[in-house]
């Protein structure tokens, strides 16, 4: 088989990496043309240039998620960003009717821990606050989104540190690690004393209670988010009352699936990535940082492609993208995410990610008696397409493929160890 590798170019990135689905279309269909196959390997040839530029992330869609992103990272590499969401409840029966002579006990907000990253061992504060505009279901939002609060806030806790490990006991049961937020009585009297309208439906409790805002305190600096299971059993507002009949009541206002939830993002970029982002397209980026949640992408593009000859039926082509080493042990810091988000451009400039990429994964080498951490992405059918003439050689843009508030950094630089390579296996026609 021939291989051209390494069309190279120097790139730093932050970046979240996803999985995509296998190519089910083959390349060559007569399996007599693969008998011939011979073997060329073009090495690190300057010829072969990937241009990489690193680009403002547009705001991504973040609503009917099921994970609430809550932290703030403050990365003095990147820069910073905070992570928030807006979420609203339901009740779980019609004509609730609470019972005489009630009494609020507690009322209490609960979240099952689903995921973290990053170190998650500097305190933050958060903030609770009840919306006081709609978010409608069915309605896309995205990474910027704000809706109106009211105050002051319905909770506040300081110096907040996730603990994802140990079980809570709460009356007598043992649930799975979660985060419990103490709401003001003042709330918790609003929904147990809510008329009987207000409690007859979900629809009219929602126009009653619009949802809450969970968001980090303005002024705090951590080094980590969670992700929270908005969708989980556990998860709600949680009533604990009791009435003329009983004094250990409880009632919980779980999210609804088929409500609305939104992630916001807010990043601040430092002057290491606005020095990139202020290059124009003329000037070829050799740090490329990736950051989610609305941040950072990359463009790259690879002029040479449409020099290939056409008498060849692509087999496999595959895009390698180094880690940066310019900042040391980053990665273990801020752990890079398993997969990168791989969009081509069409002709109008939009991305499309119509295009199947598969098998995408972070992987160890080492070239050259160096040790190089690495992502492996499969653009068989990127690669074919631009062959056949079905797209245009308009390039490509790596991102984060979801909102997470992950970030990693790629590196394409003039050392051959720590350029972006790309391998095509082909068979000559």
């Amino acid at each position: 088989m021939k291989y051209i590798t390494n069309f190279a170019v120097g790139l730093a990135l932050t970046a979240f990496f996803f999985e995509a689905s296998s190519c089910k279309e083959p390349v060559i269909t007569d399996k007599e043309l693969l008998a011939n196959d011979e073997e060329l390997l073009l090495g690190t040839a300057d010829t072969f240039a990937v241009n990489s530029f690193v680009l403002r992330e547009t705001n991504v869609k973040t609503s009917g998620v099921g994970g609430g992103v809550l932290g703030n990272i403050t990365d003095p590499v990147l820069g910073s960003s905070s992570a928030g969401f807006y979420a609203n409840f339901r009740t779980t029966t019609n004509n609730i009717n609470f019972g005489d002579n009630l009494v609020l006990d507690s009322c209490v907000l609960v979240f099952r821990y689903r995921a973290k990253y990053g170190s998650n061992t500097q305190p933050i504060n958060i903030g609770v606050y009840e919306l006081d505009e709609n978010i409608y279901p069915e309605t896309n939002y995205y990474s910027n989104a704000s809706f109106a609060i009211k105050t002051p806030p319905v909770a506040q806790v300081n110096n907040f540190v996730p603990n994802t490990t140990d079980s809570v006991k709460v009356y007598g049961f043992t649930f799975s690690p979660q985060l419990r937020i103490k709401l003001s009585n003042d709330f918790g009297n609003k929904l147990l004393l809510a008329d009987t309208f207000s409690l007859s439906s979900s629809s009219t409790f929602l126009s009653y209670m619009k949802g809450l805002r969970v968001s980090v305190q303005p002024g705090s600096q951590g080094n980590g988010m969670v992700a929270l299971d908005l969708y989980s059993s556990e998860t709600g507002i949680i009533l604990y009352y009791r009435n003329s009949a009983s004094d250990s009541l409880a009632y919980a206002f779980p999210i609804s699936s088929s409500g609305q939830t939104v992630n916001r993002f807010e990043n601040t970029f430092s002057s290491t990535v606005n020095q990139y982002l202020n290059n124009t397209e003329t000037n070829n980026d050799e740090v490329l940082p990736i950051i989610s949640g609305g941040g950072t992408k990359v463009k790259i593009t690879i002029p040479q492609f449409d020099s290939l000859p056409k008498e060849i039926a692509i087999n496999k082509a595959e895009i390698l993208l180094p880690l940066s080493t310019v900042y040391g042990s980053y990665d273990s810091i801020f752990t890079p995410l398993p997969s990168i988000g791989f969009y081509r451009i069409d002709d109008l400039g939009l991305e499309k990610d119509d295009t199947q990429f598969l098998n995408g994964k972070l992987e160890t080498v080492t070239i050259n008696g160096e040790t190089i951490k690495r992502y492996r992405v499969n653009i068989t059918q990127y690669a074919q397409n631009l062959l056949k003439g079905t797209y245009k050689n308009n390039g490509f843009t790596l991102a984060a493929p979801d909102a997470s508030g992950a970030r990693v950094v790629l590196a394409n630089t003039t050392d051959k160890n720590h350029k972006i390579a790309l391998r095509i296996i082909y068979t000559k026609l």
